[in-house]
């Protein structure tokens, strides 16, 4: 079995003992070899998704590349259903579509800089937005659980 191949990877775990001396509480933990995740997550020819399926003058168009536009054109598309609420009603207005958007979009652009690119800057930059956004949403939930249950 070669180091960086994914049945290293599958194959690298042991059982540990707790700490205490006591065996019978053993459990599984998994070490990771991140230089073989590395070289599995870059090899190519192990994921349909790194392939590309076509071509163009600036580049190559993968299937990673897609769930990367897809996401930034979600995570930029929110601002325009926001506009579109603050024109409606004629006041500053964040839909919760806003909220969802921004999170799908950030899930998509995170799942691109994590498995497409492997890039800790996006992964920094998007994580901070998802965090925020869940938050927000939670917020506008309850908010809005409370007040139908103050109306009724």
């Amino acid at each position: 079995m070669r180091s960086g191949s994914a049945d290293s990877l599958v194959a690298t775990y042991r059982w540990c003992a707790d700490c205490r001396g006591r065996p019978e509480k053993s459990f599984p933990i998994l070490i990771m070899d991140f230089h073989s995740l590395s070289s599995v997550l870059a090899n190519a020819e192990l994921s349909p998704m790194h392939q590309p399926l076509f071509g163009i003058d600036s580049g190559t168009i993968t299937g990673w590349k897609i769930v990367g536009y897809v996401g930034t054109i979600l995570f930029a598309g929110r601002w325009l259903v926001q506009l579109w609420a603050s024109k409606r009603s004629k006041q500053v207005t964040m839909p919760r579509m806003f909220w969802y958007m921004s999170i799908v979009g950030s899930m998509m652009a995170l799942a691109y800089f994590i498995y497409g690119k492997n890039d800790s800057v996006g992964i920094l930059q998007n994580s901070f937005p998802f965090v925020v956004a869940c938050y927000n949403l939670y917020l506008d939930i309850s908010h809005k659980r409370r007040s139908m249950g103050e109306d009724a």
